[in-house]
Order: C-alpha cells, then structure tokens, then sequence
C-alpha cells in the first residue's frame, strides 16, 4: 500500500509516470511528425538519472509482466533482481532505467488502445499476423520490438488493420 492508502495495482501505469514526473501522453490520433518531442524528452533525462527501485516496483506491480520477464527485459538474472529488492536505495543504470520507462510507455499506450488492462495483457499473449506470427510479449524485451509493438498500436487505434 502506498503512503496515501491506495493499493498500487489499482493505479494505472500512465498515472505513476506521472509521479515521476515523467509526463506521457498518447497522441495517437496524430501523425508523428506532429508529436512535441518534450514527453521523450523527460524520459530521457529520467533515465539518465537512473529509476529508483521504488518507481520500478511501483511500475512492475501494475504491468501484466513477471519477474523473469523483467530479468529478461533489462538483461539481468532474477537473482539479480531479488538482489536489488534488498537494497532500497538501489537505483537501476541507465540503460536499464530507459528499458523499464520504455516498457511502461508501451503499456500505457497499449492500456489506453484497449481500453482496459486485460484485454492488453490478452492481446500481449495472442500470435499476432502483423507480427510474423509472434506474440507481442516476446517482442517487448528489445527496442526495436517495443518500436514495432508500438507502430501496431498506433494502427489498431486508428483502425488500421493490415
């Protein structure tokens, strides 16, 4: 439980980046080239201060995703993890605070494209054609993979099925 009394999974990933400070909003109604590039740009410089382990935990309780995908996701093992947990002051690099950011961007989108957190996590474990047939959530743990989960989103919420 969090210190205002409200359980953490019942909070959306969008509304702790935002007490992070790390302001996201979807613009998927707009072209790219239109997007202001601030949003990213907070991103980054969250990342570069390295995520603390309270705001991944914050950001792990409410994603569909298992330790073992987070091990995988920032390329650690999950002893590493449990490691981690024992040191409340741990803070992750910054790469690994770019993956945890880039993780939680997508299921914010993908929360607000489907329009609950279920039905994200439904279409996370579904072979997916525009994907060569790969499920979206073996894609979440590179770069280019979330890029291309995002792009299908984008086209899911403009109606653009291929």
């Amino acid at each position: 439980m969090s210190e205002d009394g409200a359980d953490y999974p019942s909070k959306s990933i969008d509304s702790l980046l935002n007490e992070l400070e790390v302001a996201y909003e979807a613009r998927l109604a707009q072209p790219i080239f239109t997007q202001i590039p601030a949003p990213k740009f907070a991103f980054w410089e969250a990342s570069q201060m390295g995520l603390s382990l309270r705001a991944f935990e914050r950001i792990r309780e409410v994603s569909p995703f298992t330790d073992a995908d987070w091990a995988r996701f920032l390329d650690i093992s999950t002893k590493s993890l449990l490691r981690y947990r024992q040191d409340a002051k741990h803070r992750f690099r910054p790469g690994q605070s770019e993956t945890i950011l880039q993780v939680a961007e997508l299921c914010t989108v993908g929360v607000q494209v489907f329009g609950a957190p279920k039905a994200y996590e439904h279409w996370l474990g579904t072979p997916n054609a525009a994907l060569a047939g790969q499920k979206p959530q073996v894609l979440v743990g590179s770069s280019y993979g979330q890029q291309l989960l995002l792009d299908e989103l984008i086209r899911i919420d403009q109606g653009i099925f291929a």
